[in-house]
């Protein structure tokens, strides 16, 4: 991971947080993400902005990234536990790659 900023993550565990998830947010600040888990899929539906989309697995690696997802779109990942939903271009301002692990990362098998 590159310098700057360092990452902060709201976690989204129920079924009514990660349905709304950013909807009705006007921007996402840098450094800043929202944790849906568990979450394989995402919608970026009345959404406001585009994000950067990072898929977890169990362990809390990144199995796939989905750079600037505009709003009124779906991504998918078979076998993802987790997705953090990033400002676009976080995820190459943070130099994040696949097999590595999101920085700040919450313990993904603790409830809160």
């Amino acid at each position: 991971m590159s310098g700057g900023a360092p990452l902060t993550l709201e976690r989204a565990v129920t079924f009514g947080a990660r349905l709304v998830g950013l909807i009705g947010r006007s921007s996402l600040p840098r450094g800043r993400g929202l944790l849906l888990e568990p979450c394989d899929a995402i919608h970026t539906m009345a959404m406001r902005f585009p994000i950067d989309v990072v898929f977890l697995d169990r362990d809390g690696c990144i199995v796939r990234i989905d750079h600037d997802v505009r709003p009124w779109r779906m991504r998918i990942c078979p076998g993802a536990h987790a997705v953090a939903e990033l400002a676009r271009g976080e995820a190459l301002r943070l130099g994040l790659q696949c097999g590595s692990v999101l920085p700040a990362l919450p313990d993904l098998t603790r409830r809160p």
